[in-house]
C-alpha cells in the first residue's frame, strides 16, 4: 500500500506502521477516491466525484452499488416470475403497482446472507413484509434467525440476516409487498483496496517501473492491452526456479464472504492458464491461529475467478497468500476484490471502526452503518445515533436542559443533571429547586441578613435582596448598611434607601445619621457652636450637647460650662470618685518626682565605671518603651520617654471601637497634658486643687511633672479616663 518492498517475514508486524505513515496523508485529492490516504474508492452514478471526506455521492450510487458512501456492492438477481420489472430496474421510484403478496428472488452467485436493504412507497408498508431464504440446491424457504431491523427513513428498511451457508435466494412476502418498490442484497464491500501487499519477484525485462505487487489492488480493473498490465497487474520474475506468490496483509482484520481475482486480458491463453490450480490461503491473526485454503480445481484458464467459502470463514482474516502452480513458475494478479466487512470490536462501526454505537441497552449497532436495531439510547438521536445538541437531553433528545444549569445551560444528555452546576438560588441534580428561604446564592451558601424585615428575614433566592424590606435603622438591598441614630424611639429609616425618615438625633448629621458633628459645632442638626469660653485646644465641646471638654475659661459658670469635665446625668457621688483619683494622681506624681531627685544625688554621691554607668542611664532613660492603658483595654501608641519637649506627640490614638469621636477625645488630652499651665487645671482636679489652698505649690508640681515624662503621660491618661465616657 504504501511501500512495495516488504519483508515476508515482518509483514504483520508491520501494518501497524503502514497505518501510522498512511494516516499522515489525511487529505485526498485523487479524483475518484476519498478518505484518509484516498483509501476508498467512489461509486457514484455517472462516474461523479463523492465527497473527498465521506464519500457520499450527490447523484446517487452507481447501479452496481449502494449503501453508506455507495461501498457495497449490489448482487444480481432475477425474479421468479420475471413479472416484476420494477424490482429490478434500479429505480426507487418505480414500485409494486399490483396485488401480488409474494416476491422470490434469485441471485445469478450465491453467497452467504449477511443485509438487505428495503424501499417502500408509503411508510406503513415498513412492518408489513417478511423475509426468508433458500440454501443453495434447495428450494425450502427458512427465516432468518436473529434478525434486525432499522429504519434508514421513513421508506427505507435494513433487515440484518446472517447466513454461515451461502444462499442461492430469498422469498419477501406480506400485505407490504403491495409499497414495494427496491430490494438491495448486500455482497459486501471491497477490503482490499490499498492494502499492503507483496510478491516473490517482480519481471523488469520489459521496463524498470512496471507490474508492482500493489498493481492488484489499485482498483483498477486490467484492459485488453499489454500496455496496460504493465501498469495494472503483477508479475513475478521469468525464468525461475522457485513458485511465484504474493500477499497482502490487512491493517484490520476482515470478515470475509467471497474473492474475485481478475486474470490477465492481454495475452494469448499461455497468460490465462497461469493461473490455473492456484491456490489461496487466507489467515488469521498469530494470535488466533486459524486458516482457510482455497485450490483451483483446475480446468481452462478464466478472465474473473468467484471463490466463495462454503460454509463462510468463521474467523477474521488478517493475511491472504496466493501462490502459483504454473510449471513457469510465473504468478500474474491484475486486481484482487475481497468482499467482506472490518471485523470491529463490539460497539464499533465504519469503514475503520472509527464509529462509537450509542445504542439503547449497550446493544450493537449494524458495522456498515452504525444504525441501532434496538433504537437510540438516552441521549442520542438520528440515523446513526448522535448525541444530543448541546442544551437537550433525553430519549431522542426530546427534552430541554433547565435554564438554571449553570455556565452554557449545558446538561447530562441522559438525564438532564446539569454538568457545571446550577445558576445563583438554584438546586438540585436539574438546578429546579429554589433555595429555601433565609438562604440564597450559589449552591444557596449565603444567609440572608438578619436585618431583612420579619420573622424569617426572607430575601430573594438569587441576589439576597431582602424581599419585606429592612429592620428599622437599616437601609441597601441587603439591609448591610444601619445607622443607630435616626431621630425617633425605633431609629426609624426608609426602607429602600435608607435616610432617616425623622432626621437625626442631636450631633449627627447625614441623610443615614451616620456622621457626628464637625468639631466646634453640637446640638440638633449640628446647628450650634461650642462656647468661645470653653477651655482648651479649638474651644472643643462634645458633639451632642455641647459640654465643654476642659471645663471653662477664667472659672465661667454660665450653664453650657457647668461639670463639663463630668460624664452627664452622673451623680455627685461619681464626681466625689473623680475627684479621688486625681488626688491619687497627683500623690503619684510627687511620688516620681522625689524618686527622680534621690536618683539623681546617688549618681553624683557614687561613681561607677563608665561603661556600666552609661549602659544603665541607657536602659533607664533612652531605651525603655512603655504602653499605656486606657482603662478600658484598649492600647494606644507606645510613649517614648526621651521625647523632646517640643515635640508634638508620636502617640496619638488610632484605633477605638466605641464612639467615632473617643480617638480625637484623646489625642486632644494627649496633646494637652504637655502645657504646664493646662495640666493640673484642665484635668479637672484643677478646681479641688485651688480651693484647698494648695494653688502656691502648682507651679511646682507643673514644673517637675514637665521634667518627668512618666508622670505626664500617667496625668494624661487619668484625665482621659475622667471623661472619656462623657458623649
Amino acid at each position: 500500500m504504501c511501500s512495495d518492498k516488504i519483508s515476508p517475514v515482518l509483514a504483520v508486524s508491520l501494518t501497524i506502521i503502514s497505518l501510522n505513515v498512511c494516516a499522515a496523508q489525511t487529505s485526498c485529492t485523487t479524483n475518484g477516491w476519498f478518505g484518509p490516504n484516498c483509501q476508498y474508492q467512489c461509486h457514484c452514478a455517472g462516474s461523479a466525484p463523492c465527497d473527498k471526506v465521506d464519500g457520499s455521492c450527490s447523484s446517487g450510487c452507481h447501479q452496481d452499488w449502494f449503501g453508506p458512501a455507495c461501498q457495497y456492492a449490489r448482487m444480481s438477481f432475477n425474479t421468479s416470475s420475471g413479472r416484476e420489472p420494477w424490482l429490478t430496474d434500479n429505480d426507487d421510484t418505480t414500485c409494486n403497482t399490483g396485488n401480488t403478496q409474494s416476491v422470490t428472488v434469485t441471485l445469478d452467485t450465491p453467497i452467504p446472507l449477511t443485509w438487505v436493504r428495503l424501499v417502500v412507497r408509503d411508510a406503513v408498508h415498513l412492518d408489513q413484509i417478511q423475509l426468508n431464504y433458500q440454501l443453495s440446491g434447495s428450494s425450502t424457504p427458512l427465516a432468518c434467525l436473529d434478525v434486525r431491523k432499522a429504519k434508514v427513513d421513513n421508506l427505507t428498511l435494513e433487515i440484518e440476516c446472517s447466513t454461515t451457508e451461502s444462499v442461492s435466494g430469498a422469498t419477501l412476502s406480506g400485505s407490504g409487498i403491495t409499497g414495494l418498490c427496491s430490494l438491495y442484497i448486500s455482497g459486501g464491500r471491497n477490503v482490499a483496496l490499498k492494502q499492503t501487499t507483496r510478491q516473490s519477484s517482480r519481471y523488469s525485462a520489459e521496463g524498470p517501473d512496471i507490474y508492482y505487487s500493489r498493481n492488484a489492488v489499485d482498483g483498477v480493473l486490467p484492459r485488453d492491452t499489454r500496455y496496460s498490465a504493465w501498469s495494472t497487474c503483477t508479475h513475478t520474475e521469468y525464468p525461475s526456479t522457485t513458485p511465484g506468490w504474493w500477499t497482502l496483509t490487512f491493517s484490520q482484520a476482515v470478515d470475509v464472504t467471497r474473492f474475485l481475482i481478475y486474470n490477465r486480458l492481454d495475452c494469448n491463453r499461455q497468460c490465462r492458464d497461469r493461473l490455473i490450480n492456484f491456490t489461496l490461503t487466507a489467515q488469521s491473526e498469530p494470535s488466533i491461529a486459524s486458516s482457510y485454503s482455497y485450490t483451483d480445481p483446475g480446468g481452462p484458464g478464466q478472465d474473473i475467478y468467484t471463490v466463495v467459502p462454503s460454509p463462510r470463514i468463521s474467523f477474521p482474516i488478517s493475511l491472504l497468500h496466493f501462490v502459483t502452480a504454473d510449471s513457469t513458475n510465473i504468478l500474474s494478479l491484475c486486481e484482487v476484490f475481497v468482499f467482506g466487512e472490518t471485523n470491529c470490536p463490539t460497539g464499533k462501526f465504519g469503514l475503520r471502526c472509527e464509529g462509537q454505537c450509542n445504542c439503547a441497552g449497550q446493544r450493537s449497532c449494524f458495522v456498515h452503518s452504525g444504525r441501532c436495531p434496538s433504537g437510540c439510547a438516552t441521549g442520542y438521536t438520528g440515523k446513526d445515533c448522535s448525541e444530543c445538541q448541546p442544551g437537550l437531553y433525553g430519549d431522542g433528545c426530546e427534552q430541554s436542559c433547565s435554564a438554571t444549569c449553570g455556565a452554557d445551560n449545558s446538561c447530562a444528555r441522559n438525564n438532564g443533571a446539569c454538568s457545571k452546576g446550577c445558576d445563583p438560588g438554584y438546586l438540585g441534580v436539574t438546578c429546579e429547586i429554589q433555595c429555601p428561604t433565609g438562604r440564597y446564592g450559589i449552591g444557596c451558601s449565603e444567609p440572608c441578613s438578619s436585618n431583612c424585615r420579619g420573622s424569617d428575614n426572607a430575601c430573594d433566592h438569587v441576589d439576597g435582596a431582602c424581599i419585606n424590606g429592612c429592620e428599622d435603622g437599616y437601609q441597601g438591598d441587603k439591609c448591610g448598611i444601619g445607622s443607630d441614630h435616626c431621630a425617633g424611639d425605633q431609629n426609624s429609616c426608609h426602607h429602600v434607601n435608607g435616610t432617616c425618615d425623622l432626621g437625626c438625633d442631636p450631633g449627627y448629621q447625614g441623610s443615614s445619621c451616620t456622621k457626628v458633628c464637625p468639631r466646634g459645632r453640637y446640638g440638633l442638626g449640628c446647628t450650634q457652636t461650642c462656647s468661645v469660653q470653653c477651655a482648651g485646644p479649638e474651644n472643643l465641646c462634645h458633639y451632642v450637647d455641647g459640654s465643654c471638654y476642659f471645663g471653662c475659661e477664667q472659672d465661667e459658670e454660665s450653664s453650657i460650662c457647668r461639670n463639663a469635665a463630668l460624664t452627664r446625668d452622673e451623680s455627685d457621688e461619681a464626681g466625689v470618685k473623680t475627684w479621688a483619683v486625681v488626688a491619687t494622681v497627683v500623690a503619684v506624681v510627687a511620688l516620681i518626682a522625689f524618686a527622680v531627685a534621690v536618683g539623681i544625688l546617688i549618681r553624683r554621691t557614687h561613681k561607677v565605671s563608665k561603661n556600666e554607668s552609661s549602659t544603665s542611664a541607657d536602659q533607664r532613660n533612652n531605651g525603655e518603651v512603655e504602653t499605656a492603658s486606657l482603662g478600658d483595654g484598649s492600647r494606644h501608641k507606645p510613649v517614648h520617654q526621651s521625647m523632646d519637649e517640643n515635640e508634638r506627640p508620636s502617640h496619638y490614638y488610632e484605633s477605638r471601637e466605641s464612639n467615632p469621636a473617643d480617638a480625637h477625645l484623646y489625642n486632644v488630652c494627649s496633646d494637652h497634658y504637655d502645657r504646664p499651665q493646662n495640666l493640673m487645671k484642665e484635668s479637672g482636679a484643677y478646681e479641688n486643687h485651688h480651693l484647698s489652698g494648695n494653688d502656691k505649690d502648682s507651679n511646682q508640681g507643673n514644673k517637675e511633672t514637665k521634667q518627668d515624662p512618666a508622670a505626664k503621660k500617667t496625668i494624661g491618661v487619668a484625665l482621659y479616663n475622667n471623661i472619656k465616657d462623657k458623649p
